[in-house]
């Protein structure tokens, strides 16, 4: 039996991490057919645009976020991470 739990996490170190694993998972889904840099390139810049500027706007925040609540600053890190591990295990195809 499963319980879903409810996390208090900072929300710039959040952000940053989940738009890094977004960028990670760009990159992979980019690569399954190979390098091709002619469709490859616009996706992986859309990625950085999207998900990675927006996140590094508060990256300045981080140092506070972590003196703050250390546990919630680890955890905003652990999620994404976490995520992206199980994203990354996942068989082509299925």
């Amino acid at each position: 039996m499963l319980i879903e739990v409810n996390e208090k996490v900072s929300k710039e170190a959040y952000e940053l991490a989940l738009g890094l694993k977004k960028f990670v998972v760009s990159i992979k889904q980019s690569l399954s057919d190979g390098w091709q840099p002619g469709s490859d390139l616009p996706v992986l810049l859309q990625a950085v645009i999207l998900d990675l500027v927006p996140a590094i706007n508060g990256i300045d925040k981080i140092p506070e976020e972590e003196k703050e609540n250390l546990e919630a600053f680890v955890t905003a890190f652990l999620l994404p991470v976490k995520s992206l591990a199980f994203e990354l295990l996942k068989k082509q195809g299925v």
